[in-house]
C-alpha cells in the first residue's frame, strides 16, 4: 500500500514542479525620477541595490539604494561625449565607453566624483559600440571596422590598461558589416573564457570565442540583415551556452518577422523565434536570473517582449520606449532605460 501511495506523492510533486516551471511571471514597471533630455544607453548591476547606467553628453546616473536616491552628473571634460556602455564593479568603481571619434574609456574609484581617462584613439573611422567583463579583471571591447578588421581590445586589470587584438585574429567583416551600439550589449561574455558578439547592416553574423577572444569563429545569423539599419542588436548567453538574440529594423520597426532567435549548444546553430516578439524591432535582451534562462526580456523603442521558453515564443509585455536592459544577479529587479533619460525598475513576481 506504502508504494503506490509514494508514487502518487512523487507524481504530484512532479506536475506541481511543471505547472511551476510555466508560470509567466509578471514583470512590474515602476518609473524613477530622471532629468529629461539624457539619452542612455548603457547599464550595469552590480547587486539588487547598485544600479549604474551611461549617455549623452557626458553623462551617468546611479542608485545604490534600489532606486529610493539617484546620483546624476556628467564627466566634466567629457560632455562631447556618447558614452553607449558602462561596466560597474560596485558603488565606488565603474567604467564608461564612448562611441564615435575619440574614442575614450574613463575610469572612477570614488563612485563617480572623479574619473580618469585609461584609454584613447583618434583613429579615423573610429567607433566603439560595446564592452564586457568576466570578473574585475578581463574585459573586451568591441567596435566597428577599420581598414577591413574589426576594431578589438582587451584589458586584463580591470580597464586600467586596454591592448589591440591583431585584426587577423578576427574573421574579416564582410563589406557593410559592422556592430550597433545600441544598448551597450552587441558583445557578452559568459562562462569562464567565452565572449561573443553579433552584427548587421549588409550581413547578419554572430562572432563565438572560446578563449577570451583570442581566436574567432563566425556563424551566420537568420535575423534579418541587407540595409545599414538592419541586423543583430543585442545577445545575450547564459552559463551553459543558452542564447537569444535580437534585433531588426531601427528604421522600420514595423517589420516583425526575423527579429528573434536563440541557440542550445552555445551559438554553433540558431533557430528563429517560433513566435517573433510582437513589438518588432529590440535593441536588447537579457535572460531574467534564476530561471534556468527560460524567461526572457528583450525591449526595444516600439516596447518590451517576454519569453519563458528561452526565446522560442514571445509576447509583448509593455509599450513603452527604452533601449536598454538589464537584471541583478538574484532576478528579483531589473532596470530598463532610454531616451529623455528615463529609468524604470523591474519587479520580477508571478501571476
Amino acid at each position: 500500500m506504502q508504494k503506490p501511495l509514494l508514487a502518487v506523492f512523487f507524481l504530484l510533486i512532479f506536475f506541481i514542479q511543471c505547472d511551476q516551471a510555466n508560470q509567466t511571471p509578471k514583470i512590474k514597471f515602476i518609473e524613477q525620477s530622471a532629468p529629461n533630455g539624457i539619452s542612455i544607453r548603457g547599464s550595469s548591476v552590480v547587486d539588487d541595490q547598485i544600479a549604474w547606467f551611461s549617455g549623452a553628453k557626458g553623462s551617468f546616473a546611479k542608485t545604490t539604494n534600489a532606486g529610493k536616491n539617484w546620483l546624476w552628473d556628467s564627466i566634466s571634460d567629457a560632455t562631447h561625449l556618447d558614452f553607449r556602455d558602462i561596466h560597474a564593479f560596485s558603488d565606488m568603481e565603474a567604467i564608461v565607453l564612448s562611441a564615435g571619434n575619440p574614442a575614450k574609456i574613463f575610469k572612477t574609484l570614488d563612485g563617480g566624483k572623479s574619473w580618469t581617462e585609461m584609454y584613447s584613439d583618434t583613429t579615423k573611422g573610429i567607433f566603439f559600440n560595446s564592452m564586457d567583463f568576466w570578473d574585475e579583471n578581463n574585459g573586451i571591447a568591441v567596435g566597428d571596422p577599420i581598414d577591413g578588421g574589426f576594431m578589438m581590445i582587451q584589458t586584463k586589470n580591470g580597464g586600467e590598461n586596454w591592448a589591440k587584438v591583431p585584426a587577423e585574429n578576427i574573421p574579416k567583416p564582410l563589406k557593410g558589416e559592422a556592430q550597433f551600439a545600441a544598448s551597450g550589449t552587441c558583445i557578452t561574455t559568459f562562462g569562464d573564457n567565452q565572449v561573443s558578439f553579433v552584427t548587421g547592416g549588409a550581413a547578419a553574423r554572430v562572432f563565438i570565442s572560446k578563449d577570451k577572444g583570442y581566436s574567432w569563429q563566425v556563424i551566420e545569423s537568420p535575423i534579418m540583415s541587407g540595409k545599414p539599419s538592419k541586423g543583430n542588436f543585442s545577445v545575450c548567453f547564459d552559463k551553459n551556452g543558452q542564447g537569444v538574440i535580437v534585433g531588426g529594423d531601427y528604421k522600420d520597426v514595423s517589420l516583425k518577422k526575423n527579429t528573434a532567435s536563440f541557440t542550445i549548444d552555445g551559438g554553433q546553430n540558431w533557430q528563429l523565434a517560433e513566435t517573433a516578439p510582437p513589438s518588432g524591432f529590440n535593441s536588447c535582451v537579457a535572460f531574467i536570473p534564476g530561471t534556468n534562462s527560460r524567461f526572457v526580456i528583450a525591449t526595444g523603442t516600439e516596447g518590451s517582449n517576454l519569453s519563458i521558453d528561452g526565446g522560442k515564443n514571445w509576447s509583448m509585455i509593455d509599450t513603452n520606449s527604452f533601449n536598454t536592459l538589464v537584471f541583478e544577479p538574484g532576478g528579483k529587479y531589473g532596470w530598463a532605460a532610454g531616451s529623455d533619460g528615463r529609468i524604470v525598475k523591474l519587479v520580477v513576481g508571478e501571476d
